[in-house]
């Protein structure tokens, strides 16, 4: 594994810092989720990040999961200095 990737696997075993969290809250707010329901199961993923998912077995467990992984995503991309 190249050090880079070293340094980003360790970055997904830390926290956050409290003011990249609330402003990836504040950007996901603003994010759509795309919702589908298989044999009872509900799935979603972001319209602006549709690499990013979330899952749940009713539409608010599902909304809650992908919104979490959305705001890890943008929090992940505003530490790196991206535009999300």
């Amino acid at each position: 594994m190249s050090g880079k990737s070293k340094e980003s696997a360790k970055a997904v075993d830390r926290p956050f810092s409290p003011d990249v969290l609330k402003e990836a809250r504040k950007i996901v707010q603003g994010y759509q989720v795309i919702l589908s329901c298989e044999e009872g199961h509900w799935y979603g993923r972001g319209l602006e990040l549709p690499n990013v998912f979330g899952d749940g077995k009713t539409v608010n467990q599902c909304m809650e999961d992908t919104r979490v992984a959305l705001c890890g995503a943008v929090a992940t991309m505003l530490e790196q200095g991206q535009r999300p």
